[in-house]
């Protein structure tokens, strides 16, 4: 996990949380909660962490070590335009933005760009806006994972998956949306594996909202 990272480089370092906090011009309080998880440093202070411990932002996100060294892999960073066929959108992207994981996915794998707007939209309220979430095409989703999707009267949608008599059902988290019930012609795009300052969102809805994986005969 990233807090862990951060206090292990901190330690080696011989450095203080107040040290720390004023080379970033944080408070200790702030580095204390990224170190223990309570909250995640946004884009912008990944690459001040990086400067301040003498990494890159790829090799502080990275999580796997291979032979003694960190391993880490650049993804497109796509922003979704509704009525743009996501093939399209990954062409028109694959060489503007980058960004890097320690998770080293399929080649068709890509960040989406997450505004305050479609956190909200899609209910993901515990997740930061402004913020990148990672897309996997290949991996296959599970019970109270969350999806992305192409919708037919919705356009793109971020959707948690429930079961419903061991058919895979498609919900929006949002609260206007959730009032819809389960969504028909959904298109499912990939899975969504983790937010860029590396929380880890296999299992979001379990965690957050498990109640809305009951089906209306559980209920």
């Amino acid at each position: 996990m990233l807090g862990q990272r951060l206090r292990q480089l901190r330690k080696e370092k011989s450095l203080t949380l107040q040290q720390v906090a004023d080379a970033l011009g944080v408070t200790r309080a702030c580095v204390s909660k990224w170190e223990t998880g309570r909250s995640q440093p946004d884009l912008v202070s990944i690459e001040a962490i990086s400067a301040v411990f003498g990494f890159t932002a790829s090799e502080l996100l990275a999580t796997q070590v291979y032979d003694g060294a960190l391993k880490f892999r650049d993804y497109p960073v796509i922003t979704l335009e509704n009525g743009t066929p996501l093939k399209d959108l990954a062409q028109k992207y694959k060489r503007l933005r980058r960004y890097p994981s320690g998770n080293l996915l399929s080649t068709e794998a890509f960040f989406v760009a997450l505004d305050n707007f479609m956190a909200t939209n899609f209910g993901l309220k515990e997740i930061k806006s402004n913020t990148l979430l990672l897309i996997d095409p290949s991996a296959q989703p599970t019970i109270g994972d969350l999806v992305l999707t192409l919708t037919l009267n919705l356009g793109y949608q971020v959707l948690a998956v429930r079961e419903n008599f061991g058919q895979p059902e498609y919900f929006s988290l949002g609260a206007k949306l959730s009032q819809l019930g389960s969504l028909q012609g959904v298109e499912v795009l990939g899975l969504v594996i983790e937010a860029v300052h590396n929380e880890n969102l296999k299992g979001y809805v379990l965690r957050h909202a498990p109640e809305i994986l009951l089906n209306n005969s559980q209920r």
